[in-house]
């Protein structure tokens, strides 16, 4: 004869188990974050300008534009010595660049996957030593 006490019990783990399975396929919500502090190479290199800079942006990113990611990450964006953004496809190849703080850089969108890189040209001294990628 079976124990009417332990299929409850039984009864009561499966029922359990199916609802934490099924939860666990429906949740989709995270609330895992990052944030990178990304050191950019400053040196000069031959003609006087700064070193490349590959950026790799997430998919989701709150920038949307090279203007915003300029602006948000301190990429320099006034005066004269405003930093570079260069934006390639890798499908075509060809290449985009815009200068930070400029209605092109603004204009521009970021697409998600691509890498981008940022120079900081003519500037003996350096203005920003990392950016910080969230």
């Amino acid at each position: 004869m079976l124990n009417q006490k332990s299929s409850r019990m039984t009864m009561a783990v499966i029922l359990v188990a199916a609802v934490m399975a099924v939860a666990a396929g429906t949740a989709i919500a995270s609330n895992m974050g990052f944030k990178i502090n990304k050191g950019l190479d400053l040196t000069i290199a031959a003609g006087g300008q700064r070193g490349n800079n590959w950026l790799s942006i997430p998919y989701f990113n709150p920038y949307g534009t090279i203007g915003t990611m300029c602006a948000q990450t301190g990429l320099p964006s006034a005066g004269f010595n405003r930093a570079t953004v260069t934006d390639i496809n890798p499908v075509s190849g060809v290449s985009s660049t815009v200068t930070c703080g400029t209605a092109a850089a603004n204009a521009l969108a970021i697409t998600p996957g691509r890498g981008l890189r940022a120079r900081n040209p003519f500037n003996a001294s350096p203005i920003v030593n990392s950016v910080i990628i969230v």
